[in-house]
């Protein structure tokens, strides 16, 4: 296929005329959703809004859109690429995260997330959390 340059334009028209288009441009694995991420992180963390005001209408519509979605039950399994203290994530312990986050119902997810070392060694250099 040709190159296409991941522009607003295009992310645009990516989701044009289809439902949920808050969902369909956070999940596009551009630097939007990255982004707005940072920025609520900024928030909750250090009180900082400089770089969550330009993004916060598009943080609350994207909100508005997750809570319109069905609620989900069942084992999810999340694992991130840096250390976070064990007793954050303690059996029974509720976890709000300041914005979205990804989850799998297959555990191999986690592993292809983390990586594979040489040969059949597998990196597990972060922590892996069932919910």
């Amino acid at each position: 296929g040709v190159f296409q340059a991941m522009t607003a334009k295009w992310a645009v028209q990516q989701v044009e005329g289809k439902s949920e288009p808050y969902l369909r441009l956070y999940s596009l694995e551009s630097p939007l959703c990255y982004g707005v991420n940072a920025a609520m992180r900024e928030v909750a963390f250090r009180g900082e809004r400089e770089r969550y005001e330009p993004m916060k209408d598009f943080a609350y519509s994207l909100h508005r859109a997750m809570m319109s979605q069905p609620k989900y039950e069942g084992t999810v399994f999340r694992a991130m690429d840096f250390r976070v203290s064990e007793s954050l994530y303690s059996v029974g312990a509720v976890v709000t995260m300041p914005h979205p986050t990804s989850a799998s119902e297959d555990p191999g997810v986690v592993k292809d997330f983390l990586g594979k070392g040489d040969g059949d060694e597998e990196l597990m250099t972060g922590p892996q959390f069932k919910f």
